[in-house]
């Protein structure tokens, strides 16, 4: 026997109505300033302390403890499959990743020479105190494993925790032109260094559009080992690339800084063009929100929901944390 009409399946004249579509799923909105505001703190605090305490194991455990994990813990607790949140399962082609590693060297000189221009307005004593070099002045054997460290593990880290999940968070928020610029101030925020703030700003802004042109985490994170391992290099020389705050301001140093950031641009706007081509149509935002439980719509972000892994590797941030410190008291 049919089953009797109801209202919502008939018109007043008898006719039959469509079936109610279902509705949409709710649009993933994450907080890209909570898990700054979280990155900062570890990173700025207890980071800071791990590296006074010493400079080879504090900047390991800095880099993957207070930038990497929390990128992990904060996509697989939004109920988002983390790998893709973090955009690393594209892969690029060797062309874009050519283009990625030229872009390095050419961002190299143009950071460079913005930092050495804003520097001008900065006090003495500043570019002093943030003289990087002297992070470097340890034993030829612990200031190579430093170099490796700065060269690898830290452009990995910092891609994935501000290119890979801040980027995808707070595209899911605003449009990608004020995302991208907002996440090159954050990435320069958290490094403290006033000295160097605006040259980070500048790679900041060029890794993350690298990041969304391709969908790919990977060029920037080439390009930021390139850019580094230049200036680990340039820093351990005997040239160095630290700001001699004694050496007095000259117009053949400031039009030599701006001819090189000249140059630099052009070289860039080049390959970004290129750059363009290899990578035509960036993906939508969707392809990154891939929840890791399709039958759970809920991102919001619930401890409850950090895989066994990840939970011990939060342990064992911990237990290391207080290793260091107490082993390399001073």
């Amino acid at each position: 026997m049919d089953a009797p009409l109801t209202d919502s399946d008939a018109s007043p004249a008898g006719e039959m109505r469509p079936p109610t579509p279902p509705a949409p799923p709710t649009p993933t909105r994450k907080n890209g300033l909570a898990f700054f505001a979280i990155v900062l703190a570890l990173y700025g605090l207890l980071g800071t302390l791990t590296q006074m305490a010493s400079p080879l194991l504090g900047l390991a455990w800095s880099e993957v403890f207070a930038l990497l994990l929390p990128a992990f813990v904060a996509a697989a607790g939004s109920n988002l499959n983390p790998v893709r949140a973090l955009l690393l399962t594209r892969r690029p082609s060797v062309s874009a990743l050519a283009l990625a590693l030229l872009i390095g060297v050419a961002g190299f000189f143009a950071a460079g020479a913005i930092m050495e221009l804003t520097s001008i307005a900065l006090p003495a004593h500043w570019l002093r105190v943030f003289d990087v070099s002297k992070f470097f002045e340890r034993p030829p054997l612990e200031r190579a494993a430093l170099s490796v460290a700065a060269a690898t593990v830290a452009p990995f880290c910092e891609e994935v925790a501000f290119r890979g999940w801040l980027l995808t968070a707070l595209r899911t928020r605003c449009r990608t032109g004020p995302a991208i610029a907002l996440s090159a101030v954050l990435f320069a925020a958290m490094h403290l260094d006033p000295v160097r703030f605006s040259a980070l700003v500048a790679l900041g802004v060029l890794y993350a559009w690298m990041t969304w042109r391709s969908g790919s985490v990977w060029p920037a994170i080439l390009a930021h080992a390139t850019n580094n391992v230049l200036g680990v290099a340039l820093t351990t020389s005997d040239a160095g690339t630290n700001l001699d705050a004694t050496r007095p301001l000259t117009a053949q140093l400031v039009g030599v800084a701006l001819l090189t950031l000249a140059l630099a641009g052009c070289v860039l706007s080049l390959l970004a063009m290129a750059y363009r081509r290899v990578a035509p149509a960036p993906p939508p935002i969707g392809d990154a929100l891939v929840r890791r439980d399709p039958a759970e719509e809920s991102t919001a972000f619930r401890f409850g929901r950090v895989p066994a892994g990840q939970l011990a590797a939060i342990g064992a941030a911990g237990f290391s944390l207080a290793v260091l410190l107490l082993t390399h008291r001073r």
